[in-house]
């Protein structure tokens, strides 16, 4: 692992498919999420940058979401929560609530859901479940009022 831009960490790729994949992902999250100015609105720029860029590049989504080898619970989908979950906690304005929805639980869910429509050749449908996405990735830090407002907005931009 390697610092990457805004303190926090990004893989190394070093001629690993799954490395570049998921670089190839955090750069494209973090470059969308430079131009919002809320956390919330940051959330939902990364969340809909990151399906963009799997529905558009479908060899590094399969890479990421589909490795033959491994189960979708395995330790390539746990690096990808690990990771996913560092970057939205990165700037959290507060903390998580304790309790079973994690920040973790939720961006794991988010990746079942993702990876399962990888898996059927359907990413294209990914986009517009980004709302719904968005809604479950907030619920661990704002009340479900609030982050579903929050989801709501976004989606209309």
């Amino acid at each position: 692992m390697e610092q990457g831009r805004g303190g926090g960490l990004r893989p190394r790729a070093d001629g690993d498919p799954f490395a570049e994949a998921l670089a190839g992902l955090i750069t494209s999250i973090r470059g969308a999420c430079e131009d919002a100015n809320e956390w919330p609105e940051r959330v939902g720029a990364g969340l809909y940058a990151g399906i963009d860029f799997l529905v558009q590049e479908k060899e590094m989504a399969r890479v990421l979401l589909d490795d033959p080898d491994n189960s979708r619970f395995g330790e390539p989908f746990r690096q990808l929560v690990q990771n996913m979950s560092e970057l939205l906690e990165e700037d959290a304005p507060v903390r998580a609530r304790p309790g079973p929805g994690t920040p973790a639980a939720a961006i794991a869910g988010v990746g079942l859901v993702v990876g399962d429509h990888v898996r059927v050749g359907r990413a294209d449908r990914l986009p517009e479940l980004c709302p719904e996405m968005h809604l479950m990735i907030l619920l661990p830090f704002l009340s479900f009022e609030e982050a579903r407002g929050w989801a709501e907005t976004y989606k209309r931009k």
